[in-house]
């Protein structure tokens, strides 16, 4: 995945994402998130109104959610999806192997399947299960198409979660529609507009001490 796309992959990306999601009773909400992507190893999420000051910063191997512009909790720990839709593309191979396998990926373990008509490497699990977690990689392509991943750090429940409609941009890709399922129940759906790669970013932006006085690119 390193090889194919080292050198060419956009190095940041902005967007505003619809977010839906369901509760238990399946009552839909819809909520705008604003999003800024620094590859690698750093993401952060403003939550719509952004003068509410509501949101999450992952940033290397710590993440840290915000409430009115402070830090009410911050945990170690990066984010696998982060790490496996845009890092694995610009990030060293050693240091994905390592995020891989401390998030419990069993990298030994590897066959072939199919997913939406295309043939897939399926990386952390043997064949027929999908209760352990795994990464489900187009072969042709070697984009992340599918991952299980515990729903919380140390969770025994997996969280389905499918890239959708990747399409090619700036050197590397993106898919503007992820759904998330557990089970066979979509729990929630996001849906990427103007999105916009290698823009000017204030470092500030990526500074959790700053994050009320940062300049930020959305409204």
């Amino acid at each position: 995945m390193h090889d194919r796309y080292a050198g060419k992959w956009y190095h940041n990306m902005t967007f505003q994402q619809t977010t839906s999601a369901w509760d238990s009773a399946g009552t839909k909400t819809v909520a705008t998130w604003y999003e800024s992507l620094q590859v690698p190893g750093t993401i952060r999420i403003d939550f719509a109104p952004r003068s509410d000051g509501n949101g999450v910063l992952a940033i290397h191997d710590s993440t840290y959610v915000v409430q009115h512009g402070a830090v009410t909790s911050a945990r170690a720990g990066g984010n696998i999806l982060l790490t496996m839709a845009f890092d694995v593309y610009v990030a060293p191979v050693e240091k994905t192997l390592g995020v891989v396998r401390s998030a419990g990926y069993d990298l030994s373990k590897v066959h072939m399947d199919t997913w939406q008509g295309m043939s897939v490497y399926v990386v952390g699990a043997d064949p027929g299960n999908l209760n352990v977690p795994q990464l489900w990689i187009d072969a042709k392509r070697l984009l992340l198409v599918r991952i299980f991943t515990p729903a919380k750090p140390g969770a025994a429940t997996l969280r389905d979660i499918r890239f959708n409609q990747w399409r090619p941009i700036a050197g590397g890709w993106i898919a503007p529609n992820v759904e998330f399922y557990v089970g066979s129940v979509r729990q929630r759906t996001e849906d990427y507009a103007d999105i916009k790669t290698n823009v000017a970013l204030n470092p500030e932006l990526f500074d959790v001490s700053k994050w009320s006085s940062a300049p930020h690119w959305a409204p």
